[in-house]
């Protein structure tokens, strides 16, 4: 004999079943959970429908278990899908393995790089001009006590 039907939220079903909201809602797309759309006042809102129709445990098709029940869910079997999946995760992780690699070599030729810059910079400083000394040529030497400067060396 089948349960009555009971309305629950998409987070209620959820923790009754055991899974993420999203899952509840990919098993209503797919049809294995009955549902129904309801107007509230903040949009259309799920309401699940557990007991009406069997609910398949971890959205394979066969023997369900029971809504009230909390039994833990078993992993599903390896299939050709998740052999190629686990094929996918590692190539991807040697691929990762071999970037890594490169980063580190990449960022020792970048360091070498910056240091011979930094030694080629340093070599090729401007040189720093001497101090220039004036020596003072006659004409701009003082005239002796009693004789009149010439007019345009009056401010010295």
């Amino acid at each position: 004999m089948q349960e009555a039907a009971e309305g629950l939220t998409l987070a209620e079903a959820a923790a009754r079943l055991g899974v993420s909201t999203d899952t509840v809602r990919r098993r209503i797309k797919r049809g294995d959970v009955s549902a129904r759309q309801e107007q509230t006042k903040f949009g259309p809102a799920w309401v699940v429908l557990l007991g009406t129709a069997p609910v398949p445990s971890n959205g394979a098709h066969g023997s369900a278990s029971p809504p009230g029940s909390s039994a833990p869910s078993v992993a599903p079997a390896p299939t050709a899908g998740m052999s190629e999946l686990v094929n996918l995760v590692d190539k991807l992780q040697h691929e990762k393995a071999e970037l890594a690699a490169q980063n580190g070599f990449l960022q020792a030729r970048l360091q070498l790089l910056q240091d011979q810059l930094e030694r080629a910079q340093l070599a090729l400083e401007a040189p720093k001009p001497e101090p220039v000394t004036v020596e003072p040529t006659p004409e701009l030497e003082a005239a002796p006590e009693g004789e009149a400067k010439p007019w345009w060396k009056f401010w010295r």
